[in-house]
């Protein structure tokens, strides 16, 4: 058990080290976005260029904070329910979820993203667009990333909650005293 703690740790801390590196794709994503708002507000000139950075940069900070997010608990959860049940209920809840929905579903869409990522590169796709950018599968490279980095915190997660459900007491504590700790830092910043 305390090599399913150590391999959970080590996938959470990949998952969160990628997700504050996307985080930075939000200054050049506002940079874009008030370049593109005052070129059409005061030079009525619009740049598809800049609009189609403003998305891609867009998909960057969403797919590389994905997994982040789900770590920090920060995806919508409906709750009615489970709020009510005993906590080793929600903890069955949340393996069974990650077991049967989340990571298979995952496993297909990383599955169908790299193939779109090499049918974009070997017809050297570009923007349809007249002044668009060029190379596609740059930015679709980057959804296999997130999918990939969903699927790590999604493993990270299921290993803690077999650890919550089967691990002896103290390595439990343990795991209780990790997430605590990961939730407050995340908090402050």
């Amino acid at each position: 058990m305390r090599a399913i703690f150590s391999l959970s740790n080590i996938l959470s801390r990949i998952a969160i080290l990628c997700g504050r590196v996307g985080a930075w794709a939000f200054f050049p994503l506002m940079l874009i976005i008030m370049l593109d708002v005052v070129m059409r507000r005061f030079f009525v000139v619009g740049s598809i260029r800049l609009q189609e950075l403003e998305w891609h940069f867009h998909a960057i900070l969403f797919l590389f904070c994905l997994g982040f997010a789900y770590l920090a608990n920060a995806h919508v959860r409906i709750e009615l329910i489970s709020e009510r049940l005993p906590d080793r209920a929600r903890v069955l809840i949340e393996l069974l979820g990650l077991a049967i929905l989340m990571l298979p579903l995952c496993w297909i869409l990383l599955s169908y993203s790299i193939d779109l990522v090499l049918r974009s590169y070997a017809s050297g796709e570009s923007s349809p667009h007249p002044g668009g950018l060029p190379y596609r599968w740059i930015i679709k490279a980057v959804m296999p990333v997130g999918f990939t980095l969903l699927i790590v915190s999604g493993v990270a997660s299921l290993l803690r909650s077999i650890i919550l459900l089967f691990g002896q007491p103290e390595l439990r504590e343990q795991v209780i005293a990790r997430v605590a700790q990961e939730a407050r830092k995340h908090g402050e910043e």
